[in-house]
């Protein structure tokens, strides 16, 4: 392959990148207002499927573009000995996608090895409990009433030594099983995806819709934990009056992964599991997750049915732009 190729292929697909996100993010910030209140009514699981598929969005069709909507076709039937040059314009396109992705490399890394460094800090001081149906739980003497799942391969639940004392029976085991329908849903890896995400959505349109998943898998995994008959709501609702308590004067949450209560949302959850009925909510399948997965995958095996097209496509776009 000569260079000229290879240099052309990593321009075309970074442009692709870049053009992409930048209109995916505009649809979304388009709708973000529109999607939250469209969820609204739907239970805590479909809102959370919903809102997560929404927020990933932008970096994960740009991706998908990028790679099998151009990258291929551009492989298939360009020339491995063209000796095309680059055009300026394309070129800054290029950057600003290679800039973008590096990004999201960047935030992955970041917020991977920043889950594992608090991992090891808390359990070079920590005593282990239980293992609580196959959840390693382990004590930790932290100011703040701690009580959060951390880890992804091999998550581990860290509980906070004044929880253990303060808290009721009943409570702990209603905050470990709310913990542990976070880890059957993989809601931690989930966190690590929306981490790496990077787009053009305005920070308070990805804030509207961030606070609103998060408030959604709250709520979902309360409704887990109730229905598979591991605690009941009453318990989960004392839990995190008791934890608010503990809470007051105690400093600033740590930044972690999953935690049972991070400083925000309690009365309303702790309405919402006292309301008969609605910590028992069907966990139904989004619609709508479905249909941004199912259109973000129309647009990518069109471009690939297509491919001939789109290569004829972007050779004149090399050959027109300045």
């Amino acid at each position: 392959m000569s260079a000229p190729y290879l240099l052309l292929a990593v321009v075309v697909t970074m442009s692709a990148f870049f053009v992409t996100l930048t209109m995916a993010s505009a649809v979304l910030a388009g709708v973000a207002d529109r999607l939250t209140r469209a969820v609204a009514g739907d239970s805590p699981f479909a809102q959370s499927r919903a809102l997560f598929a929404a927020l990933a969005f932008p970096s994960v069709l740009a991706v998908g573009v990028a790679s099998v909507g151009v990258l291929l076709p551009f492989l298939i039937f360009e020339p491995t000995d063209t000796a095309e040059s680059v055009p300026f314009s394309l070129s800054v396109l290029a950057f600003a996608g290679a800039a973008m992705l590096s990004t999201l490399a960047w935030r992955l890394v970041r917020s991977w090895r920043a889950t594992a460094a608090l991992k090891r800090a808390w359990m070079s001081r920590a005593r282990r409990v239980s293992d609580a149906a196959g959840l390693e739980v382990f004590a930790i003497d932290e100011a703040f009433p701690v009580v959060a799942v951390v880890g992804i391969r091999r998550p581990a639940l860290f509980v906070s030594e004044r929880v253990l004392e303060s808290c009721s029976r009943d409570e702990v085991t209603a905050m470990i099983a709310h913990e542990r329908a976070h880890v059957r849903t993989r809601d931690n890896l989930r966190r690590l995806v929306l981490d790496a995400c990077a787009d053009f959505v305005p920070a308070s349109r990805r804030l509207l819709l961030t606070q609103a998943w998060r408030d959604a898998i709250e709520n979902a995994a309360d409704n887990a934990a109730v229905e598979r008959g591991e605690t009941n709501a009453t318990d989960l609702a004392s839990a995190l009056v008791s934890i608010g308590r503990l809470a007051q004067n105690s400093g600033q949450a740590p930044l972690v992964s999953s935690a049972f209560y991070s400083g925000s949302a309690l009365e309303s959850r702790v309405r919402r599991l006292v309301q008969p009925g609605r910590a028992t909510e069907v966990a139904t399948r989004s619609s709508l997750a479905k249909s941004i997965v199912g259109v973000s995958a129309v647009v990518i095996l069109a471009m690939l049915a297509a491919s001939p097209l789109v290569h004829e496509g972007v050779e004149a776009l090399i050959e027109h732009l300045p």
